[in-house]
């Protein structure tokens, strides 16, 4: 599975009303990729944002046209079953890269041992992926939910120290966060 991050000066207006069930990928935003799986058109201060959640592996045709660095293959997933309504806002927090192998390490380790375990019992959350982008080795983080009191409860969970281990070997935050209002969504 792949997650396809497109930020800047993106119309999301004109891609709320193109976002309906079965529209292929291609059709919205360029390329020869596989149907989505998922799609939100995000809206923050410092611009938009269109996460694109994908089956299958990377296009060579769909990565060259909107640029390698923004297509991740997905390395967490915590989806709670739970959720029935849809995301009202999301965080997208970036790790740039190239990060340190201890670094990575520890942060693969809290992604996967925690968004795995805490993501199925937080109240709210919609969805929380972290993407790894190998060429560049760097890490996004994905997460979206029906509140912002959701969002810094599951981040408490997720950042919490590990039992038992000296604070400086503890991941750091992230290079980057950005907040959003989701305005379009298809799941």
């Amino acid at each position: 599975m792949y997650v396809r991050i497109q930020t800047g000066p993106t119309p999301c207006g004109e891609l709320a009303a193109a976002f309906a069930p079965g529209t292929r990928h291609s059709q919205v935003i360029g390329g020869s990729g596989p149907a989505f799986a998922e799609r939100y058109a995000l809206r923050g201060p410092a611009g938009d944002c269109v996460v694109t959640v994908r089956p299958g592996g990377p296009d060579p045709v769909d990565a060259d046209r909107a640029g390698a660095d923004l297509l991740y293959e997905v390395v967490a997933d915590g989806a709670p079953e739970r959720v029935t309504g849809g995301a009202g806002v999301a965080a997208v927090l970036w790790f740039d890269g190239p990060i340190h192998p201890v670094r990575l390490a520890l942060l693969r380790r809290a992604f996967t041992e925690r968004i795995l375990r805490a993501v199925p019992t937080a109240p709210g959350l919609v969805r929380c992926l972290v993407g790894w982008h190998a060429g560049t080795r760097s890490l996004v983080e994905v997460m979206l939910a029906t509140s912002v009191e959701a969002i810094d409860a599951a981040g408490a969970t997720v950042n919490a120290p590990f039992d038992g281990a000296p604070f400086e070997a503890e991941p750091c935050g992230p290079d980057r966060l950005e907040p959003f209002v989701v305005v379009a969504q298809s799941r």
